[in-house]
Formats: C-alpha cells, structure tokens, sequence
C-alpha cells in the first residue's frame, strides 16, 4: 500500500476565512513594506492582483475611485473658501 492513501482532497477555505487569511496577510505585508519607502502598488498593479483571485478589476477601481474622493474631502486644503 502507498503512502499517499488514502486520497485527501486539498484543504478549501470558505469565504470568511479566506478574507481573515488575505486579511492578516496584507498587514504582515504592509508591516514589511513600510520600511521601503516609494512601496506599494499602482492600481493597474492592484487590479491585476484582484483578477487573479477572482475580484473583478472594475470593483477595484471603483472603490480606489471612492478612496480618492474621501481622501480629498477630509484634507483641509481642498475646501477653498471664497474670497472675503
């Protein structure tokens, strides 16, 4: 008889566990790449990388379009007040 037997099928991973193990692995990672400055991703670059687990780009650059949108109404200097 082999070793192999009996016959186990790859582990699948549900839904929650999937974002927890991306999750935790995109903070360990972040933990890393902060210390080279100019790291990081282009959005092509993240887009790409969400296809490839199976997340649709446009969804990606939506919500990198939303992020923007945010990120420009909570600065100050975007809200220019008109002359007095």
């Amino acid at each position: 008889m082999s070793d192999t037997w009996p016959v186990r099928s790859p582990r699948r991973y549900g839904e929650a566990e999937v974002v927890r193990i991306l999750e935790r692995a995109t903070e360990l990672q972040e933990a890393r790449v902060d210390s080279f400055p100019g790291s990081g991703l282009t959005l092509d670059e993240l887009a790409e990388a969400a296809r490839e687990v199976g997340i649709d780009p446009a969804i990606v650059r939506r919500v990198a379009a939303e992020l923007e949108g945010e990120s420009r109404a909570a600065t100050p200097a975007s809200r220019v007040e008109p002359p007095r």
